[in-house]
């Protein structure tokens, strides 16, 4: 929905993407592949292999080299490097401030949006709790923007008055520990003058709030309730990250098949969401993450289960990592 009333909300930002986004957007990156005196420079390796790009088959150069010339190479068959190169400018300095544009202009087009009042920009800080936990989190990510960190410091020096940082914690974590004073602060927690905006998923397990996707700004703000917070969460705990190196459930076991009615493999999303479908209460839905955590684990299903959770579960308050709510 758009909400009504002119300047009557606040958005608190994950700040984070736009400030990659904007970074990346100094830079090219490439792959340059090699085999003997053969080199090719490509935006990517689908674009080499073939596959699906933005819902397009693509067919591969790999592939016409070797229609070309009747022969059977694999990717095993070529050096591939990633590249990157900064777009053109006199400097650095230069580069920043056109990055520094960009930033401007999120903020602005934001503020632009008639129901907005303040925005609350929230920033991830350079140490983590959680790689404290798992030193495997997020350890796959490829290499930052090369600006990032300057870009960064650009932007936190002129919009000082409206970040929030704290140590150890990601930007995320900083919007689940408002979202969880606005719903305790506001006897009718819809009646908060606070948006939680942002564009990752994991932001949805916080339930009880107002929620706005700048990608998505023709849809208005939403509202995500109690039970379909802990729900998100829940899939999340199954499904697990890929993005942030968090494998979730490993399997799909034969007993899990037979209770659930799901294939065996991989917890996709759709299997955990298929396992928590006939859920009806919060208890019911850790109920369920507990069990197939136990049919795949067996008595050691506590330890991971645990850790996975302590590694999703976004804080709700500072210093403050809680554990699963174990039921069985």
């Amino acid at each position: 929905m758009v909400p009504k009333e002119k300047n009557s909300k606040t958005l608190v930002v994950d700040g984070d993407t736009p400030l990659f986004r904007c970074a990346k957007a100094l830079q090219k990156d490439y792959i340059e592949i090699n085999w003997n005196d053969f080199t090719l420079d490509l935006d990517n390796k689908t674009k080499f292999i073939g596959g699906k790009l933005k819902g397009k088959e693509v067919y591969g150069k790999l592939n016409e080299i070797n229609d070309r010339h009747g022969i059977s190479l694999t990717i095993d068959d070529f050096d591939i490097t990633p590249k990157t190169v900064l777009i053109d400018a006199k400097n650095d300095a230069q580069r920043l401030e056109i990055g520094m544009r960009n930033m401007r202009k999120y903020i602005r087009d934001l503020k632009e949006l008639p129901w907005v009042k303040n925005i609350k920009w929230c920033l991830s800080s350079k140490n983590n709790f959680r790689k404290d936990l798992n030193h495997d989190y997020k350890a796959q990510r490829p290499e930052k923007p090369k600006l990032l960190i300057d870009l960064k410091n650009l932007f936190i020096t002129e919009f000082k008055n409206i970040i929030t940082i704290k140590d150890m914690l990601e930007a995320d974590d900083l919007l689940g520990i408002f979202g969880a004073w606005s719903r305790e602060y506001y006897e009718n927690p819809k009646d908060s003058p606070f948006v939680l905006t942002g564009y990752d998923k994991d932001l949805l397990q916080i339930g009880n709030n107002w929620f706005f996707n700048f990608d998505q700004r023709d849809q208005g703000i939403f509202w995500i309730d109690e039970f379909t917070g802990h729900k998100n969460l829940c899939t999340q705990i199954l499904q697990g990250d890929t993005a942030d190196n968090l494998k979730g459930l490993p399997k799909i076991t034969s007993e899990i098949k037979a209770r659930y009615g799901v294939a065996t493999g991989g917890c996709a999303i759709g299997k955990a969401k298929s396992i928590l479908s006939e859920c009806k209460s919060i208890e019911e839905l850790y109920m369920a993450v507990e069990w197939c955590y136990k049919s795949y684990y067996g008595d050691n299903y506590i330890k991971p289960l645990t850790m996975m959770y302590k590694l999703v579960f976004l804080l709700e308050k500072e210093g403050e990592i809680k554990d699963f709510p174990f039921k069985l």
